[in-house]
């Protein structure tokens, strides 16, 4: 889902999902603060605390006495020197080894660290990201370390707004002048006719036709896009769902793979399920609970076909809460949620974390680590759906995803032992993101 606009706002696809330029007190307020931090320098060598939240500059650190979980599935390594130089792992030491000096040396003794994490649905829609390319670089900060760095997101794929505003914000954190995640787009999304979302005051492109859908996949992508997004199912008013046809779905999907790119799709309901399935979509944005639970027949086609998925299950109670809608109703249909996820890992499907934060406003993700635990999800699942699987349908294995030496330095340092309190996941100490300190104390 994407966030609200402006009241009557239309327009084409480049200006579709563009937000007012307004700052949000929320962020505008803490600038001069911010300024006052960042104008100390960094900690000399030795010191056990960062003296900022974050910084655009890469720093060889040191990072000593932390016990690493490497990957998902790997057995935790206590007392592990992580040594970071020109923003990728340069060498792991144990304990017994000396630690080479270095700008920044960090006591991490009690933490535990993983590889940075995605979240692989997000919206930068947000009043304060209007403007991004000449916003100021204070807000911004703000704003990143609110939704996404100080809860360990060094990756992110953003599923709808304004393209190019969105690549202005990725071409200032690339060019080092903010510290944040690397950023991949899906542009605006695209939807059947009479299908933009009844919660949005756009227009979404509409795909009638099999040459519409080609047409509009290659300007996202010539605007681009990393990715395309495809509602297959669109909520379009109470009980009413507008459905993309599978030969539309397949022409896009088709368009989108012979340019080497990604689809996702917003499915909304089990019809919007199929339609993506029979199209070849390579990650569902959502489970779908209106439609009830999915049989195994289901589950099987989509893991065989290697879909991805991305539960969002904290949306759907902040979504209907939001309009008033019973307890039991509520329930039920996160019920439901929890039912899909939990049959889609069990047969083996791949699980990309995915919050929708910039359309939720509710930012801390707790609450979706603690759902997926109770939908039967254990540790190793969600480590892998916050690192290696998201790396693999939107990244680049070869360069992250884990900790190892030569890959880049996306880190999390966590306060408890993830596998023992999984909330700890969203309470990072440090976060470390292409070698740039991107939260701290």
């Amino acid at each position: 889902m994407m966030n609200r606009t402006e009241p009557g706002r239309r327009g084409p696809y480049d200006t579709a999902m563009r937000r007012p330029i307004e700052r949000t007190e929320r962020f505008g307020a803490r600038r001069h603060r911010r300024r006052a931090v960042r104008s100390s320098a960094l900690v000399l060598a030795g010191a056990a605390l960062v003296s900022c939240s974050a910084s655009p500059e890469i720093v060889d650190l040191v990072i000593e006495n932390v016990t690493l979980i490497g990957s998902p599935g790997a057995e935790p390594h206590a007392g592990t020197t992580l040594v970071i130089d020109g923003g990728r792992f340069s060498r792991l030491l144990d304990a017994a080894d000396p630690s080479p000096p270095a700008a920044l040396t960090l006591d991490a003794e009690g933490s535990f660290a993983t590889a940075g994490f995605w979240n692989g649905h997000v919206h930068f829609t947000e009043p304060v990201w209007g403007d991004a390319a000449s916003a100021d670089p204070d807000d911004l900060r703000d704003a990143l370390d609110a939704m996404l760095n100080r809860y360990g997101f060094t990756s992110a794929l953003d599923t709808g707004s304004d393209i190019e505003n969105t690549l202005a914000l990725r071409d200032r954190i690339d060019a080092g002048e903010l510290a944040g995640p690397r950023i991949r787009t899906a542009g605006g999304g695209l939807v059947p006719p009479g299908g933009s979302p009844a919660y949005l005051e756009v227009s979404l492109p509409e795909l009638d036709t099999p040459e519409a859908a080609e047409d509009a996949v290659e300007r996202v992508l010539d605007a681009g896009g990393d990715a395309v997004k495809l509602f297959t199912g669109s909520f379009v008013g109470p009980g009413r769902t507008a459905e993309m046809t599978v030969e539309v779905a397949s022409a896009a999907v088709a368009t989108a793979k012979r340019r080497g790119a990604r689809v996702v799709a917003h499915p909304q309901s089990e019809r919007g399920v199929r339609t993506a399935l029979e199209a070849g979509v390579d990650v569902l944005a959502h489970t779908a609970p209106n439609g009830g639970p999915w049989s195994g027949a289901l589950v099987s086609e989509l893991v065989a076909a290697e879909i991805g998925l991305s539960p969002t299950l904290k949306l759907w109670r902040y979504e209907l809460g939001r309009f008033g809608v019973p307890e039991d109703v509520i329930e039920n249909v996160q019920a439901a949620a929890r039912q899909q996820v939990g049959a889609f890992v069990a047969a083996g499907g791949a699980l990309i974390f995915g919050t929708d934060v910039g359309y939720m406003t509710d930012y801390d993700p707790i609450d979706e680590y603690a759902l997926l635990r109770e939908a039967g999800i254990g540790f190793d699942e969600i480590l892998r759906a916050l690192t290696t699987t998201p790396e693999r349908y939107y990244g680049d294995p070869a360069s992250g995803g884990t900790v190892e030496e030569g890959k880049r330095a996306d880190l999390v340092i966590l306060r408890a032992d993830p596998r023992v309190e999984i909330e700890s996941l969203a309470r990072p100490k440090w976060v470390v993101a292409s070698g740039r300190i991107a939260h701290g104390l």
